[in-house]
């Protein structure tokens, strides 16, 4: 629901989705990152900031899927938000590496971008993709 939610620009509901998703208990450990990562673009729409690189930052923490381009992805976005340019740059070309190691589409980086949705984290990515703010 969550996706649907983002897909027509209603990232309250969205929210709400996303976080009841995350708490989810036995949830693989692979889904969880990918609701939190979903939270954080939500709460980075939303224009809470702090949110957005908590929830990225505790995706990053998760066991055995710390290391995703997606996790690395989300650090970037929060380095970015915080107007940390530099740790932004260097957060993507880790993301990008670990996407080229993973075979992900990084045409495709942001889930939202796929149900045309997430204009904040689409902007932080062609800033990103081409160096500028």
């Amino acid at each position: 629901m969550g996706f649907a939610y983002a897909g027509v620009g209603d990232y309250q509901n969205a929210r709400t989705e996303f976080e009841a998703a995350a708490v989810t208990p036995g949830a693989p450990l692979k889904s969880k990152a990918l609701w939190l990562h979903n939270l954080g673009e939500t709460y980075l729409e939303l224009g809470n900031n702090d949110k957005a690189c908590e929830t990225w930052q505790q995706a990053s923490q998760l066991p055995h899927v710390s290391k995703t381009f997606r996790t690395q992805w989300g650090l970037a976005l929060c380095a970015y938000a915080k107007g940390d340019l530099e740790t932004a740059r260097q957060d993507y070309h880790q993301a990008a590496k670990l996407g080229a190691e993973q075979k992900v589409d990084l045409r495709k980086i942001s889930t939202f971008q796929r149900w045309n949705a997430g204009p904040k984290e689409l902007e932080i990515a062609k800033a990103l993709v081409g160096g500028s703010k």
